[in-house]
């Protein structure tokens, strides 16, 4: 019986860290519906990964998914807040290139710092400390 659980449990925690691969998968492979569907409610319940695909999808109108620059950038900011290294990054360069986002150096230092702090050397050239 226990041996059974245990594999229940095994089966369950690896489905979900699969689909957490794969919905990464579909938004770099530029399949973003699907990337959606798989990653909308788990980014509703705060995991930071799927904060940052459903960000950038709304933010930028990927797919289907009409523009919606304030709500992608509440989820982009909630994936950043926990460190997700990916989403301090796109609004770093976001906010320093401008484009998606207005220029704003002040932002893109906050963000560029906590990339640095997590162990990131993209801006070292940027930073002046």
């Amino acid at each position: 019986m226990i041996i059974k659980l245990f594999s229940i449990l095994v089966f369950v925690l690896t489905s979900f860290v699969l689909k957490a691969d794969e919905a990464y998968k579909l938004f770099e492979n530029e399949k973003y519906d699907s990337s959606f569907r798989l990653s909308y409610s788990k980014a509703l319940s705060g995991k930071k990964e799927s904060e940052y695909i459903i960000g950038r999808i709304l933010l930028e109108g990927k797919g289907s998914s009409s523009q919606k620059k304030k709500e992608g950038l509440n989820f982009l900011k909630s994936s950043a807040n926990k460190d997700y290294l990916k989403a301090i990054i796109f609004l770093a360069d976001s906010y320093y290139k401008g484009g998606i986002l207005k220029v704003n150096e002040s932002k893109a230092l906050v963000y560029m710092k906590k990339a640095e702090n997590l162990g990131s050397n993209k801006y070292n050239s940027k930073i002046t400390k």
